[in-house]
């Protein structure tokens, strides 16, 4: 079964994932990045962060590509 799955910011923008579906005649889904990890705190504005939780998917790959790239 082929998906296509968004992240990032521009993933938000209402009608992109319909766009994208109706020309690629694919399925198309969000990634939903805190479905798996547990962000705690009382300094964490939790409604902020799940607004947010597209654009977390962009910053924890750069993350942890930087750390590979320090172990190459």
């Amino acid at each position: 079964m082929h998906r296509i799955y968004l992240t990032g910011g521009s993933s938000n923008l209402p009608s992109l994932m319909n766009a994208i579906g109706r020309r690629s005649r694919v399925g198309v889904e969000l990634i939903p990045p805190l479905e798996k990890i547990g962000v705690e705190g009382k300094e964490i504005n939790q409604q902020l962060l799940q607004s947010r939780a597209a654009q977390l998917c962009v910053a924890l790959g750069l993350a942890m590509r930087k750390e590979k790239e320090r172990r190459l």
